[in-house]
């Protein structure tokens, strides 16, 4: 999506969902994706309730943290977690990201 926060404003218009907005962060390329689409990123991430920073098995631990870092700066209320989506993520990983984007978290 390249404008979440105009879909959640029409979600919660039209049913009154209010709803957080869960963004992906690409780790491995993350460094060329911000600085190719600026205006991109800003806008997924900037409302974002959470963030997922994915491929943390593409980079070692200092770029990890770097993007993490990175990352926050665009939003730092949003929750970020560090994945793999290559392997099963535990069943509280996803209890705790719907309560976060149900305002229960």
């Amino acid at each position: 999506m390249a404008y979440p926060d105009s879909v959640r404003r029409t979600l919660r218009d039209a049913g009154s969902w209010d709803t957080g907005i869960v963004a992906l962060v690409d780790c491995k390329r993350w460094q060329k994706v911000k600085y190719a689409m600026p205006d991109f990123v800003t806008s997924q991430l900037k409302d974002a309730s959470v963030i997922l920073a994915n491929k943390i098995d593409k980079v070692n631990e200092n770029e990890q943290r770097e993007v993490i870092t990175d990352v926050s700066r665009y939003n730092s209320s949003a929750r970020i977690f560090p994945i793999s989506a290559i392997k099963k993520q535990p069943d509280e990983l996803w209890t705790e990201i719907t309560a976060l984007c149900l305002g229960k978290g």
